[in-house]
């Protein structure tokens, strides 16, 4: 955890993030967590980034490329699929920052890899 903290108070110190993004990316990492998900590897660290800079892009009004259908798809055929979108949707519900439904798609992504490699 102790790399995650130094990543996300780097994100938060050079403005990527404000307080609220900050929070938020504290509890990504909290729900993982309580899923018993560890959270010091590089996937846990992927997704922290991905989803602050989503909330720059979002704060500065920019669109995000919507992810290929057939990535989609083969996250649906991992095993942990279930697991992956009730902790996509527990993330999503927690954050006061909310994001686009294409980057909604990208969270859940980068939750079914974390599956897949624990």
């Amino acid at each position: 955890m102790e790399g995650l903290k130094q990543r996300i108070e780097t994100l938060y110190e050079c403005g990527f993030v404000d307080d609220a993004g900050k929070a938020d990316l504290y509890r990504i990492v909290e729900i993982l967590q309580n899923h018993g998900i560890e959270t010091n590897d590089d996937n846990t660290g992927v997704l922290v980034t991905h989803v602050a800079a989503a909330l720059k892009r979002s704060a500065d009004g920019e669109i995000v490329t919507p992810l290929d259908a057939e990535v989609l798809e083969q996250v649906k055929e991992i095993e942990k699929y279930e697991e992956a979108v009730t902790i996509q949707k527990e993330i999503l519900d927690s954050m006061t920052n909310k994001l686009s439904a294409d980057e909604q798609d990208f969270v859940l992504v980068h939750i079914g890899t974390i599956l897949e490699s624990v």
